[in-house]
C-alpha cells in the first residue's frame, strides 16, 4: 500500500518487508515481494540480490540507477555480508558480480564470514585467522 502515493511504496508478510521511496511504481516493491517469496537462492545474500535485480527490472527508481547494497547479519556482530556499490551506472549488475566473486570457490570469502558471523562463539577479532 503507498504511503505516500507515487513516492513510497511498501509491502508487509510474515517475516518479510518490501519498500522503497521515489519509485517508479508499486510494481517495483510487488516485484521485489515476489522474488523474495519464490526465489530459491541457496542463502538470504543471494535471495536478496535477486530481490534488487526483480525491483531493477520492474522500473526501480524513479530518478535513475545510482547504488545498491546488501547486508546480511547472523549472530554476531560480524555481517555475514556486506557489499555496496555506489555511483555505478548499473549498481544492482555491479553488486551481482562482487558477490559471486566473493562467493567463488571453496574457501572463499562468504564460506569464511558464514563460519564467523554465525557461530555465537567465534572471535570477532580478525587477528585470531590467521590467513
Amino acid at each position: 500500500m503507498a504511503a505516500v502515493e507515487g513516492i513510497c511504496y511498501g509491502l508487509v508478510g510474515p517475516g518479510y518487508a518490501t519498500a522503497g521511496n521515489i519509485l517508479v511504481s508499486e510494481a517495483t516493491v510487488a516485484a521485489m515481494e515476489d522474488a523474495f517469496l519464490t526465489g530459491r537462492a541457496a542463502n538470504l545474500g543471494e535471495r536478496l540480490i535477486a530481490v534488487l535485480e526483480a525491483g531493477q527490472e520492474a522500473g526501480g527508481d524513479a530518478r535513475g540507477r545510482q547504488s545498491a547494497a546488501v547486508k546480511v547479519m547472523c549472530q554476531t556482530v560480524v555481517p555475514y555480508l556486506d557489499l555496496r556499490v555506489d555511483d555505478h551506472p548499473d549498481p544492482v549488475a555491479e553488486l551481482r558480480r562482487i558477490y559471486e566473486l566473493a562467493a567463488a570457490g571453496e574457501g572463499g570469502e562468504l564460506e569464511f564470514y558464514a563460519r564467523v558471523s554465525c557461530d555465537q562463539h567465534a572471535s570477532e577479532n580478525p587477528e585470531d585467522y590467521p590467513e
